[in-house]
């Protein structure tokens, strides 16, 4: 297979660095950070952000670089959605 220039579209998380965010996104990359510092991290790999974006077109799936504001809570513990990408825990009812 000739070299395109471009990357493969499955990376191993042990080639990821935190350069290849945009490449990758920040979960992959700070796992491969993780890797690469030697903490336990399982075995794993990614799809780069254009192979996510060409397997999803038009599946009406959300880039995950778009904004969760109406994003329905992920699990019981999770009730709003706030900026980036984090939940408010709702109050605790004693």
């Amino acid at each position: 297979m000739p070299d395109t220039g471009s990357p493969p579209p499955i990376l191993g998380l042990e080639v990821v660095t935190a350069a290849m965010v945009p490449l990758v996104g920040g979960k992959a990359a700070n796992l491969g950070e993780l890797l690469a510092a030697g903490l336990p991290v399982p075995d794993g790999f990614c799809l780069t952000t254009e192979a996510y974006r060409e397997a999803t077109a038009g599946t009406g799936a959300r880039a995950s670089s778009q904004t969760h504001s109406n994003r329905p809570p992920a699990s019981p513990r999770c009730s709003t959605w706030t900026t980036p990408n984090t939940c408010s825990a709702p109050a605790s009812s004693q």
